[in-house]
């Protein structure tokens, strides 16, 4: 699908959300570790590939100027 140009996302889930299991916002003991990059590989180990999705997603106009200036 990005072959043919088009933005290509995959679709997973977790089926054990391990330390944010009963995820409930701010007040959650794990919360502070949505906000750090580096610990992400803790919370999207092992997800479960449910399947691919492929959009249009055409350039902007402003791209080729942007394009151009760099």
């Amino acid at each position: 699908m990005a072959a043919s140009g088009l933005r290509t996302l995959a679709i997973c889930y977790k089926k054990e959300t391990g330390i944010l299991h009963g995820y409930n916002g701010p007040s959650h003991k794990a919360h502070e570790i949505l906000g750090d990059p580096e610990r992400y590989g803790e919370l999207e180990s092992e997800p479960i590939l449910i399947g691919l999705v492929g959009l249009r997603d055409p350039p902007r106009p402003e791209v080729k100027d942007a394009i151009r200036r760099c």
